[in-house]
């Protein structure tokens, strides 16, 4: 789905699952986690998602794109990643906790007992991104060197 506008409708509850920048951060963690836990966050719950408002989604989503490497305003064609690396459910055996420390959510697997404070699938965003941008940079080279 490349895209490079944002979604019209306010994205619900599985853009709370993942967070990067500090306003957008702290103002999706708090609607995440309003009610002191992310079970809400489960997809096995059967309570109406949360909404988050449209324009701290979409600074959510340019933060969350330099976290993944991009440089804004020149990658803006490739925020369409970002947006569905902020939207991707987690892995099969994978949680969403919150650490009671700090309040950021990080992830743990239950099958290995690992956890991170990442994402486990932006590795795999950060890969796409990467090879679009060395695809957008070869082409850019190949009209140039016609000229």
């Amino acid at each position: 789905m490349e895209n490079s506008a944002f979604r019209s409708a306010a994205p619900t509850h599985s853009v709370l699952d993942r967070r990067s920048g500090e306003f957008a951060k702290n103002r999706l963690l708090n609607l995440a986690f309003e009610d002191g836990s992310p079970d809400h966050l489960r997809e096995d719950n059967t309570e109406e998602p949360k909404s988050v408002p449209a324009d701290v989604f979409k600074q959510g989503v340019q933060e969350h794109a330099i976290m993944l490497g991009m440089l804004l305003p020149e990658d803006e064609n490739f925020l369409w990643i970002a947006e569905e690396s902020l939207l991707a459910p987690l892995p099969e055996g994978w949680l969403q906790l919150k650490d009671e420390q700090s309040g950021h959510p990080y992830y743990y697997n239950q099958a290995s007992g690992d956890s991170s404070w990442e994402h486990p699938r932006d590795s795999f965003y950060k890969e796409i991104y990467r090879q679009k941008k060395a695809r957008q940079q070869e082409d850019a080279f190949t009209r140039t060197s016609r000229l």
